[in-house]
């Protein structure tokens, strides 16, 4: 489907496209946190993205909160590539996506 044809407010309404792993020794860091601003749990796969999760939650402007919202496909030199969001936020200032990356230091 296409991404102008999905309100918003179904992807707030989805269950995450996929949930996090855990098994013993893992090197990330992955839960549930419980959200204020959701009034349940919400995923988390790393310690930068509970971070922001954090920070989500006790920012006023912020309403909703929904972890691997959607995937992304595109076509790129004739392969296909998919990428799974880490977060949308329904904002005073529209939906945002939220891609938590670490910078390599």
């Amino acid at each position: 489907m296409a991404a102008a044809e999905v309100s918003p407010a179904a992807l707030f309404r989805a269950t995450p496209w996929r949930t996090f792993r855990w098994y013993l020794g893992q090197r990330h860091y992955s839960g549930t946190y419980w959200s204020a601003t959701e009034g349940g749990h919400v995923i988390y796969e790393s310690r930068l993205e509970l971070a922001n999760l954090v920070l989500a939650d006790f920012d006023p402007t912020v309403h909703h909160i929904a972890a691997q919202p959607f995937r992304l496909s595109a076509t790129v030199d004739n392969q296909e590539r998919r990428h799974i969001p880490d977060y949308l936020w329904d904002s005073d200032d529209g939906p945002v996506v939220v891609d938590v990356v670490r910078t390599e230091g």
